[in-house]
Order: structure tokens, then sequence, then C-alpha cells
């Protein structure tokens, strides 16, 4: 159940209303208990109808009139990963807010996959505050990509992107962001990619003795 008004407006439907007191508490519920006998004729013949019973438990989600404003992009700075590597994507490359949202309720969701290697959410139980120790459990995690992070994760250092196709030098990731009543989107997250080889190209070269090359 969630209230996209303001403390004014009342939300309903069918006969069961909800008005918002005007407090700056986001979050309340309620519970209702449901009685209903059971309609059985031989129950009924024999004097035996019984009663049922259900309590319910609503929780309510409340949304200010600041919510209705987009989310800001506050950074959108390339990532730099080495070819075949793993790299954290931080808060530094990527960082969306929003005056009424925390950054748990800030939820990316990604439009266009990247196309040279995948993202995926490191678990928080198992994150390691060592970068030597990181970059060891980094290289061991199965490939089990995510679509869906939040802005907590990004401020933990617990989204990875995985490099895995060599031979190319830039990749991206289109994304979109909420707090779960607007957007703001598309981002386009850049991705740099040093190879392991840098091609050169060598020409031959003809110089008179003790003569300057141009």
């Amino acid at each position: 159940m969630h209230l996209q008004h303001s403390p004014s407006k009342i939300w309903v439907v069918g006969r069961l209303a909800y008005r918002h007191g005007g407090s700056h508490e986001l979050s309340d519920g309620f519970n209702v208990t449901v009685k209903a006998k059971e309609n059985d004729p031989e129950r009924r013949l024999h004097r035996k109808t019984r009663e049922i019973r259900l309590d319910i438990g609503v929780k309510v989600k409340i949304y200010l009139e600041g919510h209705q404003r987009s989310p800001t992009v506050i950074s959108n700075r390339p990532v730099v990963v080495a070819e075949g590597q793993n790299v954290s994507i931080s808060k530094e490359q990527l960082e969306v807010v929003h005056e009424d949202s925390q950054p748990s309720e800030i939820v990316f969701t990604v439009q266009y996959p990247p196309t040279w290697g995948f993202l995926q959410r490191y678990p928080s139980d198992d994150h390691q505050e060592h970068s030597g120790e990181q970059q060891h459990l980094y290289q061991n995690i199965r490939e089990q990509p995510t679509n869906v992070f939040s802005q907590t994760d990004l401020n933990q250092g617990l989204i990875l992107y995985h490099q895995q196709a060599a031979g190319h030098t830039n990749d991206s990731i289109l994304l979109e962001a909420t707090n779960g009543v607007t957007k703001v989107g598309p981002i386009s997250l850049e991705i740099d990619i040093i190879p392991i080889l840098l091609p050169l190209q060598v020409s031959y070269l003809t110089l008179d003795e003790g003569r300057p090359c141009p």
C-alpha cells in the first residue's frame, strides 16, 4: 500500500480509507481482523456453524510532496579497469541523491548492460575491508550478473564491473535511477579499459648522418 499524495489527501480503495495525519514519519501500519461464518448447509442444520477469523497486518509507505521531484545526478565519471580484471564502482564514479530519500531508497536499474563485461553485486555480509583480500575474492566470484542495485551498494563499494573480452578499450552501461516515485535517466556510465598490449605503429626512418629528424 503506497501513498503518493500530500498529507491532506486520502487514499481510498473501496470503503477503506487511510488519512495521513501530517507527521514526518514515512511509514505506518494498522491491523484488520476479518470474521466470517462458514456457509455449510449441513452444519447449519446441526447448529454447528464455525466462525473463521483472520488477522491482517497492513503496511503503509508514505511519500512526501518532495518525493515528486526527480533525483539528481551528483557524480557520473568514467570507470577505469585493466583488461581482464575487476573494478569496484564507487560513489565517486556514480552518485544519485534525493533530498527526501535515503541512499538505500535510490535504486538503479540496468537498461542496457555492458558489452565487454558484466555487473555484479558483491555480498555485503562477506565484504572485506582490505583491498588485497577483496581482489583475491573478486577473482573467485562466479558469473552472476545483477541488473538492480542501490546507491548504498555503490557507497559501500559492493558493485563490481568484470571486464571479460580482450581487444577493447571502452565499454558503457545505460542506467535509470528512481526514488520509488520519480525517475532520472537514462544515465550512461562510461568504462575505460586499459589493454594489456598497446598496439604500436612503426615506420622506417632514413636519416643523413649528423642531421636532425623532423
